[in-house]
């Protein structure tokens, strides 16, 4: 009797370790350490050329963000021949003027290279004129008959259904609304991957209904007349995917600036890459950029840890050891009965 009861607590023990082990058999993704991959795959001899080529075609951020990542991780450079000739090259004469045109361009054009002109391009769409603008480009094409850009469309409608919703709840929507602008220059300047503009369009098109846009705009390219259009277009019950993504992309420019956050787009393939490109900037910030440009998107594949990783060896070890006593009493029964 005795012998009975031991092996049914054993044996309880026993699947309530193993249920133990289960429960800690999780993982946490971890990014690469950066400073390995830079030893592995970056050599003084190329950080020099990136720099030297950086200040001959006048790119003087990436040729400072270079210096800096070459500082920061060790390497032995000539820094002070590199600074003496930024400080000569980059006046601050010459970057007012550059600044302000690319920003008046990025405004008109709703497209931009550098973060004057992208920044200039997203104001233009918090103002509602870019958005109106790009849908109102779309709906022209459409009435000629020729093919629309779908993300744009979906984008533009987004954008102005948060602008009005904006307006109206003290600005709560912002970050969403910068997040959308900057997928619609991205899509504008050839910056998003295929697969990932297919993903971006199936959440937008849940929230812009554009077939109903066609039909409730009546030919009209008044803004009173667009607004209304989208007001019984725009569907935000079916945002929280869209603002989710959109909000991510906001936080990634937070930490990097406009125009690095868009380059880093060639390198995402999904969600769950933007999504691992946000805590790579959390984590490396306005380097982030030109440590992916140097490593390639290996910077950003995650490597899985094995998370309370004690825990999960003492609920292995207990389920052993259970496992071992309850056969231990199993076979003595059967031997006792034969």
């Amino acid at each position: 009797m005795i012998r009975t009861v031991l092996l049914a607590f054993f044996l309880l023990s026993f699947a309530f370790s193993v249920k133990n082990m289960l429960d800690y058999w999780q993982y946490d993704e971890s990014i690469p350490e950066v400073s390995d991959l830079l030893v592995e795959s970056v050599s003084p001899d190329r950080m020099n050329h990136l720099i030297g080529d950086a200040i001959n075609q006048d790119r003087l951020e990436d040729a400072q963000q270079y210096l800096e990542i070459a500082k920061l991780y060790g390497y032995q450079l000539d820094y002070a021949y590199y600074e003496k000739h930024l400080e000569a090259l980059d006046t601050s004469l010459r970057k007012i003027k550059r600044d302000t045109k690319s920003f008046f361009d990025g405004f008109m054009s709703g497209k931009g290279d550098d973060t004057a002109g992208i920044s200039g391009a997203v104001t233009s769409d918090f103002t509602v004129v870019g958005d109106v603008r790009d849908l109102h480009r779309q709906y022209q094409v459409h009435a000629k008959g020729e093919e629309v850009n779908q993300l744009i469309v979906a984008l533009s409608g987004v954008g102005i259904g948060l602008t009005i919703m904006t307006i109206g709840s003290a600005g709560s929507t912002a970050s969403v609304k910068a997040g959308t602008s900057l997928f619609k220059v991205a899509v504008k300047t050839g910056r998003l991957t295929k697969s990932f503009s297919k993903e971006l369009l199936q959440k937008a098109s849940k929230v812009f209904d554009w077939p109903m846009f066609q039909k409730s705009i009546k030919n009209t390219s008044s803004l009173t007349d667009v607004r209304r259009a989208v007001r019984q277009s725009y569907h935000p019950s079916a945002m929280s995917s869209l603002a989710k993504t959109a909000s991510q992309m906001s936080n990634i420019r937070k930490q990097t600036s406009l125009a690095d956050t868009l380059n880093m787009m060639k390198h995402v393939d999904n969600g769950k890459d933007l999504a691992r490109l946000n805590k790579f900037t959390l984590k490396h910030k306005k380097h982030s950029a030109h440590l992916l440009a140097l490593l390639g998107k290996g910077a950003i594949r995650t490597v899985k840890v094995l998370r309370k990783t004690t825990v999960f060896l003492l609920s292995v070890f207990g389920s052993l050891i259970s496992g071992l006593i309850s056969l231990v009493l199993l076979f003595s029964s059967g031997r006792k009965k034969a």
